[in-house]
């Protein structure tokens, strides 16, 4: 080894770094490939997870803009009319309805709940089970501050327990509206 070194010069020294730093730059690189295998792996297994995660951070973080800026409260802002307007749709087809105001509570700071009860205008007149149903999931559908916290569907006429009862319902319901504070 003695005589390796005495016998050294430029040529054999820049050959000498040039061995050693070809062993270091091997072993970084066998590092870094195993990162590289390693990220890819946890990219492949996390991805679809990440990328459905944050589609639906950005539909809630786009509802609740909409909540802050106050735009989402305008459906709601006049319940006689809201329900009106969704009793007299197509698919509902109901008429006219009348609106109670119930009490009023704070959930929510900055926003109020306020209870409303629904009732047909004629109490003896009847709807088909398909028609009172649709109407009160239409309430909630078209807005995501309604809710129907109670509904109670009659018989439109007492029968016989052997007769077969047409379809027939009268009803009464309560909704929740969220709406801001003033």
């Amino acid at each position: 080894m003695k005589a390796f070194f005495q016998g050294m010069n430029f040529v054999r020294a820049v050959m000498l770094a040039c061995f050693v730093s070809a062993g270091v730059l091997g072993y970084m690189v066998y590092e870094g490939r195993a990162q590289v295998v390693e990220l890819r792996d946890q990219v492949d297994r996390l991805a679809p997870g990440l990328t459905h995660e944050i589609q639906n951070l950005t539909v809630e973080l786009d509802q609740l803009r909409k909540v802050e800026s106050g735009s989402e409260f305008q459906s709601v802002t006049n319940p006689k009319q809201y329900i009106s307007l969704m009793a007299t749709r197509k698919d509902v087809s109901m008429g006219d309805m009348d609106l109670t105001p119930k009490k009023e509570k704070v959930v929510v700071p900055g926003t109020v709940d306020k209870g409303w009860a629904i009732a047909s205008t004629d109490s003896k007149r009847g709807f088909s089970r398909a028609k009172i149903s649709n109407f009160l999931y239409i309430l909630e559908a078209e807005s995501p501050f309604v809710v129907v916290t109670y509904a109670e569907i009659r018989p439109e006429k007492k029968g016989k327990p052997e007769e077969h009862p047409n379809d027939r319902w009268t009803f009464k319901a309560e909704i929740t509206t969220r709406t801001p504070a003033k």
